[in-house]
């Protein structure tokens, strides 16, 4: 074919996006232009502009055609002009439409230019001007044209229309009533919403002076205090902007504490950026990591080098086998550890950071259990038997319903673009990938992408991969709850899923590093979203809707994905029952028993004791096989087990080491309490390697989560379901590492 469509130019300006698209066509002379121009304020569309020209050549003939199209506060611009140049014969048609409150001027003009065979101009012009055609002077054209049609010149043919009146007295009263309260409203809809706001701001503050006076100093009163500051802080930017748009002076305070602080905002990131400031935090982050290390881990608990070894085994490997090993930026893979570290000392080594850590765990729980409602009163007050269907599943709904709201308000726009911005200029990567990772600390896997969702379509693999292996790298919201009802320490599982965090972004960054040219550099704060809502009704119900095609592919990958599962396990076990591996004698042959094997050295690198690689390492396999709720069912197991001796023992007023063969013995993997008969079944396992285990299987990364992951993201982003197809298995294993890094970590700090 010989058109040929490109497009020239995308530039994102700091409230303008402008693109540039040309069209040619060789082979007929022609060639198209489109310029368009969007104007964003608070993360919606304020005003477009659109100018199109189109020229075409053809034997001595030439046409040119421009309009253009402005919208934008109620208010419609149209201008188009045509020009025929033909020997010495031209053309030219103007035609200019504006449309404002329902008023519609048009203006024509004609103009026809002719050259004599004497030299002479010939000149002839028209000019035509339409006005005060209002809305109802519009129905009442299309009646007389119905009657009477419409002569060529556009005046009417003549007619007569008798309308008979509708109603009584009263109600047409009624209604000329309520069309001028609909113009009223429409025409001053901008005055009555800021009104509006401020009422409710006015109460707002009136409702928290008298709560603050009536009682202060419990926790709900400072929690009240903390979103009270934090919606204050956003009122007033979101006033500061409209200030500096309109340039308001009554508000000359306010803009100039704004461009104060954006001046200091402009220059701290040009002097981090000429000081290399990145890179030296990088830097003195490792050393403070190494120094750390050697001083007070070598020195105290030199055992607990083994870790530290392990971390460098699996970075190791990571870059031996990265999809592109030369194109490895070493920045977010050195920063997210670094960070992964700090975490670890806040909630290892600290109480108060710990306690801050855990109470935003119970409030985000907190925030959660409200869908439990809307469940429960759908599918009954036994919803929760159920629990991934009817307890899991509709928090996708409730919190895809909230996320669009924020979205709609411009709140999410504001919290990706100060979080993304922190850690950007620590990490080097996209506010977008660095919102995804924070809010999978806090939110599930198929959650946390709705964070990032408008972004999600223009985000290149190895960011999208980036997404993926947050998500299977932490557990969250309710599957943390759940972790926890198998008495597995509820501080351990939120340490591991926020350490988890940076190891995520790091280790992704390492197995597929960025080889695409990303339209979203790490010096973009944040991207333009557009907003399909026109309130917030709409927003909930787009959200809503959203969820239930998320929830779908959610159930249906899931239930796909586990079914295969067992059938190839099944397999495994059919050919082991061939070759004589039948219990007692053999155990079967799963794809747990050949990952014990294999997850062995890995289990022993993390810094499991020798005695107990092979439990851990099976414990591993059965989280990659089945999913984590298995898993931490077996280590369930060990920590009752081990509960119960000690118990056992206390009794006696003796110790394990003191008791053994006296009063308690192996018998194959199993314990027997010789004193009451009880059999431990499967045996125990150490504190330590209960602790390193309990960060290692801390995630949601299996082939059933492969299932859910893709579910939730193709149904976001469905054109790109090939390419999450193709990264999403090497997300996964990214993903264990990444719960193996921060087990490590837990190994290396455990008891110093």
């Amino acid at each position: 074919m010989s058109i040929r469509s490109r497009k020239l130019t995308a530039l994102n300006l700091q409230d303008d996006v402008v693109t540039v698209t040309e069209v040619t066509d060789p082979k007929n002379g022609t060639a198209d232009v489109t310029v368009s121009k969007e104007t964003y304020v608070d993360g919606y569309v304020d005003t477009v502009e659109v100018d199109k020209g189109h020229v075409e050549v053809n034997k001595g003939h030439v046409e040119i055609d421009t309009s253009h199209v402005e919208a934008g506060h109620g208010h419609l611009e149209i201008d188009s002009k045509h020009t025929e140049v033909s020997g010495g014969h031209k053309e030219v048609h103007e035609r200019h439409t504006e449309i404002t409150d329902g008023h519609v001027v048009t203006i024509e003009a004609d103009s026809e230019t002719n050259l004599r065979s004497d030299g002479k101009v010939d000149t002839s012009t028209s000019v035509k001007v339409k006005d005060t055609v209002t809305p109802t002077e519009v129905k009442d054209v299309e009646l007389r044209n119905r009657k009477g049609g419409t002569k060529s010149d556009g005046s009417c043919h003549e007619g007569t229309i008798t309308k008979k009146a509708r109603g009584t007295c009263f109600t047409r009263g009624v209604h000329r009533v309520q069309k001028r309260v609909s113009a009223f409203v429409y025409n001053h809809a901008r005055v009555i919403s800021l009104a509006f706001k401020i009422s409710f701001l006015l109460c707002y503050y009136a409702v928290f002076g008298y709560a603050m006076y009536y009682k202060f100093g419990d926790e709900g009163s400072i929690r009240f205090l903390v979103i009270t500051i934090i919606i204050t802080l956003y009122v007033l930017n979101r006033i500061g902007k409209m200030a500096i748009k309109k340039r308001w002076s009554c508000c000359c305070w306010l803009v100039g504490s704004i461009k104060c602080l954006q001046a200091m905002e402009k220059t701290f990131w040009r002097l981090s950026k000429a000081l290399k400031l990145k890179i030296i935090l990088c830097v003195m982050m490792m050393i403070f990591f190494l120094v750390y290390v050697i001083v007070v881990v070598g020195l105290n608990s030199p055992e607990n080098l083994i870790s530290a070894a392990g971390m460098i085994f699996f970075i190791a490997t990571f870059f031996a086998f990265s999809y592109d090993p030369s194109a490895v930026a070493w920045r977010p893979v050195v920063s997210g550890l670094s960070m992964q570290f700090v975490f670890a000392l806040m909630l290892m080594r600290s109480q108060t950071g710990a306690m801050i850590f855990l109470y935003l765990g119970d409030r985000i729980m907190e925030f959660m259990e409200y869908a439990d409602a809307g469940a429960k009163f759908v599918f009954g007050p036994n919803f929760a038997d159920h629990f991934f269907a009817f307890k899991v599943l509709p928090v996708v709904i409730f919190f895809s319903t909230v996320v669009s709201i924020l979205y709609y308000w411009g709140v999410m726009q504001f919290v990706i673009k100060h979080i993304g911005r922190l850690l950007t200029l620590v990490m080097n990567t996209t506010p977008a990938e660095n919102i995804v990772a924070v809010g999978n600390i806090f939110v599930g896997q198929t959650e946390a992408p709705l964070l990032a969702g408008p972004y999600l379509q223009t985000m290149t693999r190895s960011q999208l991969h980036t997404v993926m292996t947050s998500g299977f790298a932490t557990a969250a919201g309710p599957i943390m709850a759940a972790f926890a009802l198998y008495k597995v320490p509820v501080l351990h599982l939120l340490s591991a899923s926020v350490m988890s965090a940076p190891a995520a972004i790091g280790m992704s960054k390492l197995f597929y590093p960025e080889t695409e040219d990303t339209t979203a550099s790490s010096d973009e704060h944040i991207y333009k979203v557009k907003n399909r809502a026109t309130n917030t009704l709409e927003a909930a119900s787009n959200g809503a809707i959203e969820a239930v095609k998320i929830v779908a592919n959610i159930i249906a990958h899931l239930i796909a994905f586990v079914s295969l599962l067992m059938f190839m396990n099944a397999a495994f076990t059919f050919l082991g029952y061939r070759v004589g591996l039948i219990p007692p004698d053999y155990p079967e042959l799963t794809f747990q028993l050949v990952y014990s094997y294999i997850f062995w050295p890995v289990a022993f690198m993390m810094g499991i004791s020798s005695q107990d690689c092979g439990r851990v390492a099976e414990l591993i396999g059965t989280k990659m096989v089945i999913n984590e709720f298995a898993a931490y069912a077996g280590l369930s197991n060990y920590i009752l087990n081990r509960n119960d001796l000690v118990n056992y023992l206390d009794a006696r007023n003796v110790t394990m080491e003191t008791g053994y063969m006296s009063h308690w013995d192996y018998s194959g993997n199993d314990i027997l309490l010789h004193d009451t008969q009880q059999i431990l079944q499967g045996g125990i396992i150490t504190d330590r390697s209960t602790v390193i285990a309990t960060y290692a299987l801390c995630g949601f990364s299996n082939a059933s989560a492969m299932g859910i992951m893709l579910g939730a993201l193709v149904a976001i982003i469905p054109k790109r379901k090939a390419d999450l197809s193709r990264v999403v298995f090497r997300a996964m294993i990214a993903g264990n590492v990444a719960s193996f890094m921060t087990a490590c970590m837990a190994g290396l700090l455990y008891g110093g």
